[in-house]
């Protein structure tokens, strides 16, 4: 992705280059820098093993002088060859805008280009780029070596789209810097188609605005009625008034005590009955008169003395 700094007017593309093991990645940029000014050039980072495999990228940074009223600078990467870098490919692939795809052109190289190509077109896919819509182009290396394949069947198995191709020997410089000019003139008419205004002007993407922190809805008073004012606005929640019956207690009567009454029963023997006055006297007992019974016990105690 084309980094823009408007306040200083420079814009910076990304250029990968991509291809099989030892196809001449490293030795394009070499060859660039060699021959390219000090002051359209900046210092190379090369991370190689003894035998020249790159182990994570090279980076040359490229200035291209102004464009558009911009200061424009290519960033010009590879990407190590061998399978087991893949993750190291992605990363490196990330933000491109534009891509050279160096092929082998030597015969047992062919097999190893197309695994290569796949591969590029997967890790595009991943990072949401397509190889069908970002800038390529070709650049058919080792030219002067032999046992080649025909730059025709390079053209009919790699590029069916002819897009631009380049033949060339990196290791003299042959090519190079024409796969350069190349692979700028698409990646900055890109960038000016979906940057740049007819007016040549620069589209400046709008910030990114943080997304609003929802707030909670405030909890709404209702309205206070002119007999409550003064008094509390909120009604008190009205609880349903549930009447439950006393229950009915009945007195308990006091205990009642039996009205005995006791009387004196005097036993009156049969001689004495017989010869009692009064003949309410039945089986011996006395009558409830009391002044009978009065007369009877006065008349029993003066029997009894005089037996």
């Amino acid at each position: 992705m084309v980094l823009f700094n408007h306040a200083a007017h420079q814009m910076a593309a990304k250029i990968v280059y991509y291809g099989p093991g030892l196809c001449g990645k490293t030795t394009n940029l070499s060859s660039i820098y060699g021959k390219t000014s000090s002051k359209a050039r900046g210092e190379m980072v090369s991370l190689n093993t003894d035998t020249d495999r790159t182990l994570f990228f090279d980076l040359l940074p490229m200035d291209m002088g102004m464009i558009w009223g911009f200061r424009t600078k290519l960033q010009l990467y590879t990407v190590p060859g061998q399978v087991f870098y893949n993750s190291t490919r992605k990363l490196v692939l990330k933000g491109a805008d534009g891509v050279v795809f160096v092929a082998d052109s030597q015969a047992q190289m062919l097999e190893a280009n197309r695994e290569s190509l796949r591969n590029l077109a997967a890790n595009l896919e991943e990072l949401g780029m397509d190889i069908r819509t970002i800038p390529l182009v070709f650049q058919w290396n080792k030219r002067d070596l032999s046992n080649l394949v025909p730059v025709e069947e390079l053209e009919q198995e790699l590029n069916p789209k002819h897009l631009p191709s380049f033949c060339s020997v990196a290791s003299a410089g042959t090519g190079v810097f024409e796969t350069l000019k190349g692979i700028a003139r698409q990646t900055l008419m890109h960038v000016k188609e979906r940057h740049f205004t007819s007016a040549g002007a620069p589209v400046e993407e709008p910030e990114p605005k943080p997304e609003p922190i929802p707030v909670p809805p405030k909890k709404t008073v209702p309205e206070m009625k002119p007999a409550l004012r003064g008094k509390l606005s909120i009604q008190a929640p009205h609880k349903p008034m549930v009447s439950v019956p006393a229950p009915r207690i009945r007195p308990v009567p006091p205990p009642v005590k039996p009205n005995i009454a006791v009387l004196k029963v005097t036993v009156v023997p049969p001689h004495v009955a017989a010869r009692l006055p009064h003949p309410a006297v039945d089986a011996g007992r006395l009558p409830r008169n009391p002044a009978v019974v009065q007369k009877i016990l006065n008349t029993i105690d003066s029997e009894s003395t005089a037996v």
